[in-house]
């Protein structure tokens, strides 16, 4: 900085062994690793298990998203913000559905619930343990969250 009124600027790393070993620079906020496992851990396991509900979800879909069971795609869009599965305006569902399969423009796993209980035989059972599971893995993460260290680069700098 050559003049006392511009921005300073932040490194891309950092150079010391020891605070490359123990934090992570992301912009400027600086994060202890030991902190953040857990929730890198956690959010891992949200995304497989979120993978895995969605797969059943779609089949959930296809079987009440038949075609031929909503006269237009204004009533199958309606049916699917009222279940919770879309959120999206009635403008994008007809750009996202034209040409397209129904839950292409569906969001199931947005409604766990809905899954569970529009959901098959032994998909039944395993929807339902993974919503319990996604469930758990929110409260977890939320507490995990709220233990991780972070400071500004400028804290550490002046330590």
């Amino acid at each position: 900085m050559d003049h006392g009124y511009g921005s300073g600027s932040f490194p891309d790393s950092l150079d010391c062994h020891k605070c490359v070993t123990d934090w992570r620079l992301n912009g400027t906020i600086l994060t202890r690793r030991s902190t953040d496992e857990l929730v890198t851990k956690l959010k891992t396991e949200q995304s497989r298990i979120a993978k895995q509900l969605r797969q059943i979800g779609e089949r959930a879909v296809a079987h009440h998203f038949t075609p031929g069971e909503f006269r237009t795609k204004k009533a199958e869009w309606e049916e699917a913000r009222r279940l919770g599965i879309y959120s999206g305006d009635l403008r994008t569902y007809y750009k996202v559905r034209k040409g397209a399969p129904t839950i292409r423009a569906l969001h199931p796993e947005g409604n766990p619930a809905w899954i569970v209980a529009n959901s098959l035989g032994e998909n039944r059972s395993k929807a339902r343990e993974l919503h319990i599971r996604l469930d758990e893995i929110a409260g977890e993460l939320a507490e995990a969250e709220d233990r991780v260290e972070t400071r500004s680069y400028g804290a550490l700098k002046s330590t």
